[in-house]
């Protein structure tokens, strides 16, 4: 039930799952953005996603680091689940949100941002290990049976 994949990561895989983990989360919460604050931000948007970007490089990378020693240690073990891989993240993000509402002064609104961060972790997660590990089995090809007259 909890088999993980039967193969390992390319380092191509890898770079690539790493690099979502990355632009994953400011695309998200700029999507959030937009939908919370009506669609007529979406104007400014080229440049909030910037710099999210930016943001995400320079003060994401202890998050990213973490999971990625937690992946590499899980990928020694073979024990690369997919729960394994929505968990990790999820405490990443939950983590991230407890920090971030660490530096707010009232409180408002505090809940709904640790678990919106807690929701894009755990999806962030899931992203990176569909890209590092899924999607190698091809579908069986199902053909109809010749028709004879």
């Amino acid at each position: 039930m909890f088999r993980p994949s039967a193969k390992r990561t390319t380092p191509s895989r890898a770079f690539w799952a790493l690099a979502f983990a990355f632009a994953f989360p400011p695309v998200a919460f700029m999507l959030i953005g937009i939908a919370t604050s009506g669609w007529s931000v979406l104007v400014q948007a080229p440049q909030t996603l910037s710099m999210l970007l930016v943001v995400g490089l320079l003060f994401g990378w202890p998050f990213i680091l973490v999971g990625g020693v937690i992946w590499v240690l899980l990928e020694w073990l073979r024990r690369h689940y997919l729960w394994c891989a929505v968990l990790v993240g999820a405490i990443d993000g939950g983590v991230l949100g407890a920090l971030l509402s660490s530096f707010g002064e009232d409180g408002t609104g505090e809940m709904a941002m640790r678990v919106a961060v807690t929701t894009v972790g755990a999806a962030t997660g899931l992203g990176v290990w569909l890209i590092a590990y899924g999607g190698r089995e091809r579908p069986p090809i199902i053909t109809r049976p010749p028709l004879v007259l």
